[in-house]
């Protein structure tokens, strides 16, 4: 880091309000940016935050899939939400049905393409 502060102070502008200051406490500078920015961290935090959506993208794609699956077999939306253990999510087994009727209305979409047109439109919608 403290390379990276070098750097930066030899190509700022002599004109440069703040630049007498930061050559006189450089060190300091280096001190705090290493204090503040931990790469290690902000990567493993990004890494985590991806695996958490992915986890999020999971779920919510084999739920698409089983929620099709009932509608083949003509059950109302109480009923696929009961079988899913999802009578507290009713809002959004009703919210797939309607967006699965709306992209395959004879229910006749391959399940991949029709999974991938409802969560776009389900991450639309939050």
């Amino acid at each position: 880091m403290t390379e990276a502060v070098n750097r930066t102070l030899k190509e700022m502008p002599d004109d440069f309000v703040i630049k007498p200051f930061l050559m006189e406490h450089k060190s300091e500078v280096s001190g705090i940016i290493d204090t503040e920015y931990d790469e290690e961290k902000v990567m493993k935090a990004f890494k985590n935050e991806g695996y958490a959506e992915g986890l999020e993208e999971g779920e919510t794609t084999k739920l698409i899939k089983q929620v099709y699956i009932k509608l083949h077999k003509n059950k109302p939306v109480e009923q696929i939400a009961d079988e899913l253990e999802e009578s507290d999510n009713i809002t959004k087994i009703r919210n797939i049905v309607d967006l699965i009727k709306i992209e395959t209305p004879n229910l006749d979409l391959d399940e991949d393409s029709l999974v991938q047109n409802v969560l776009e439109k389900l991450s639309i919608m939050s």
